[in-house]
């Protein structure tokens, strides 16, 4: 298994910078991602994409600490836990992106095929863990998302390929 961050650096000073640097950009993008998907500035047609599963996921390709990762699935949660009647979706949330980070590696094919996957599947894992008959009464709709998750979420993931190896 590789990730775009795994390089060896000689001293542990340089190695510490790199990570601190990584950690303030992802918590940037991930902050970002939350206060956006609390607005409806992306809703198209009345789908509206969910902008940090797909920042997460896209993140879990790049990020090899666990512990850097749970830092910005934290700041998501609580960024996202703001909304009306949403604990439970939240903690939905969080265990299914936490089980990509994990399970990310241990698939077959490309980081861009796997991504796809794991967006499209954890979009409709979430609806139907959380709220089944949205799913099944508007299962065009939530269609849309999976769709539009999956585009944003492939941008995420070379937008953050390109990002991270600068830094």
């Amino acid at each position: 298994m590789s990730h775009f961050l795994n390089r060896n650096y000689s001293g542990f000073g340089r190695k510490f910078n790199f990570t601190y640097l990584q950690l303030i950009v992802s918590l940037a993008l991930v902050s970002f991602a939350g206060i956006l998907q609390n607005t409806d500035i992306l809703n198209i047609a009345g789908v509206k994409p969910n902008v940090a599963l797909g920042v997460l996921i896209s993140l879990s390709f790049i990020i090899s600490e666990v512990l850097h990762f749970l830092v910005l699935l934290v700041v998501a949660a609580g960024i996202l836990g703001f909304q009306p009647g949403s604990s439970a979706a939240t903690l939905v949330f969080g265990a299914l992106v936490l089980f990509v980070f994990f399970a990310h590696d241990r698939l077959p094919g490309r980081a861009f095929i796997n991504n796809i996957l794991l967006i499209g599947f954890t979009t409709i894992f979430f609806y139907i863990i959380v709220d089944f008959p949205f799913l099944r009464s508007n299962f065009l709709s939530v269609a849309y998302e999976v769709i539009y998750n999956v585009i944003l979420g492939t941008v995420f993931l070379f937008s953050f390929k390109k990002i991270f190896k600068k830094i």
